[in-house]
Formats: C-alpha cells, sequence, structure tokens
C-alpha cells in the first residue's frame, strides 16, 4: 500500500476510534486509545484489530508500541517499512 493511501486509511480509522475534534496527518496515533486509561497491552485491542485487518498483517506488540507514540504520517511510514521487510 502506497504511504499515501496508509495515511489516508489512519485518518480514517483515527476518526473512528479517537475522541478527538479532528484527525489528520498530524495526529498521534496514541490517541486511537484513551489517553486517561491506556491499555497495558495494545495487542488484541479493537484499534489495532482495526488497523491490522485493513492492512492484512499482524503486529507484535513491541511493534505496535514503536508506532504509538508516532503521529499518523511518521506512522504510516513506519508500518510501510514494517511490511516492506
Amino acid at each position: 500500500m502506497e504511504k499515501e493511501k496508509m495515511i489516508s486509511m489512519l485518518i480514517a480509522l483515527h476518526r473512528k476510534y479517537s475522541k478527538e475534534q479532528k484527525s489528520n496527518r498530524d495526529s498521534q496515533m496514541c490517541t486511537f486509545w484513551s489517553i486517561d486509561n491506556p491499555p497495558d497491552v495494545l495487542e488484541g485491542t479493537p484499534a489495532l484489530i482495526a488497523i491490522e485487518e485493513k492492512l492484512d498483517i499482524t503486529f507484535e506488540e513491541e511493534e505496535a508500541v514503536d508506532f504509538y507514540d508516532k503521529t499518523i504520517e511518521e506512522a504510516a511510514k513506519y508500518i510501510a517499512n514494517l511490511i516492506k521487510h
């Protein structure tokens, strides 16, 4: 998947799972999950499952934690590199 398509897909999912008013390429991936009560483990959460289903990939917990602290644009680049390798 091209980076721009991945960004668009992540923005659409961010709108669905985030409680933020506005989703864009600078939105933080961490807001896919509650920032008041973040999950101890990202694997198996509805937001991560949705991302995995859209990309037809499974993320290890460590990979999910790596893109948790990124913007959507940074995460798209990170995920594209994971898929490439």
